[in-house]
């Protein structure tokens, strides 16, 4: 999660690895480690919900330099459901997000086909053909 941060939409964010992390990150950066029965996808998806980020954006301080500290992420209370429905939402939001991504790569496929029809109805109009 960055901690410090010159952007607001910056400060709070955090990356999902998936798998066990053995290593450091960098001076305006923490990480947060899940203890069972908490599903970290769940509280992955979590920290990019509505009222996580109305939460951050209430709580990230600072002049110039936007910060969060681990105090005041010690005192959010997060509504955890049990295992199965945290299974069972992380991964219907991981399904959602795959169709959303797809549907943004088709959408980006066809918007290049869209962009390249005018030069090609301008060739076919001076070749005659049309």
């Amino acid at each position: 999660m960055c901690l410090s941060s010159g952007s607001p939409a910056v400060v709070g964010k955090t990356a999902y690895t998936g798998e066990d992390f053995r290593g450091s990150v960098g001076a305006f950066c923490g990480i947060i480690r899940t203890q069972p029965p908490h599903v970290p996808e769940y509280l992955a998806c979590w920290f990019r919900s509505p009222a996580y980020l109305a939460w951050r954006d209430g709580q990230a301080r600072g002049a110039n330099i936007q910060n969060l500290r681990f105090s005041q992420l010690g005192q959010l209370r997060i509504a955890i459901p049990a295992v199965t429905e945290q299974k069972r939402i992380a991964t219907a939001l991981r399904e959602q997000m795959g169709a959303v991504e797809r549907a943004r790569t088709e959408a980006a496929e066809q918007l290049e086909i869209i962009s390249r029809l005018p030069a090609a109805l301008l060739r076919r109009a001076f070749a005659g053909e049309l």
